[in-house]
């Protein structure tokens, strides 16, 4: 599994001294997001457009160095599992515990709403109690970023395919690169 994740210069620096900061900003869930790709000269391309805009959609006015940059990894499962959330199969494990959870929820307080964030959280929490087992890593088909276009709408092409990490150990920085061309 290979992914880009784009940033400003100065965060990238400190990336590569210190390794990844897991965020909890995520939609999918608490985590480090990469945009996949594979070894294609057009999945790469467009996982590196996907970071580009990622970074112009974010604000680094307490950076020294705001230019893009984007990070390439390599994503290998640590001790625990990677998941494929846009299976078949955990499309529906998902689709019936949030229908059962949020009834529960709204059962206590029907004033209740719950977060997307919140929400994925607590199904990642479930489904390793179901599973028995740590997740690693999961991917997800992710809203792009605001910036980003596409000649083919998504609703047609589908939505770009994130991985949300989990264990940063399962991260190995491939390269960095300062985009010039994105300031």
């Amino acid at each position: 599994m290979k992914g880009t994740h784009g940033t400003c210069v100065s965060y990238a620096e400190q990336i590569r001294k210190n390794g990844f900061n897991s965020s909890s900003l995520g939609r999918a869930g608490d985590g480090i997001y990469f945009w996949a790709y594979n070894d294609g000269n057009e999945s790469f391309k467009y996982a590196t457009d996907l970071a580009k805009s990622w970074w112009k959609q974010r604000l680094y006015k307490n950076c020294k160095k705001k230019s893009c940059s984007v990070i390439y990894v390599k994503l290998i499962e640590n001790t625990g599992l990677y998941i494929d959330l846009e299976s078949h199969e955990f499309k529906i494990s998902k689709a019936v515990w949030v229908n059962r959870a949020y009834k529960s929820l709204l059962k206590e307080n029907s004033n209740h709403r719950l977060s997307v964030t919140a929400a994925n959280n607590l199904y990642i929490k479930w489904l390793e109690e179901d599973l028995g087992h740590k997740i690693d890593i999961y991917s997800v088909n992710m809203n792009p970023p605001t910036p980003f276009s596409s000649v083919v709408p998504f609703e047609i092409g589908g939505w770009p395919n994130c991985f949300v990490v989990r264990d940063k150990k399962c991260i190995t920085i491939i390269d960095i690169k300062i985009c010039e061309d994105e300031k």
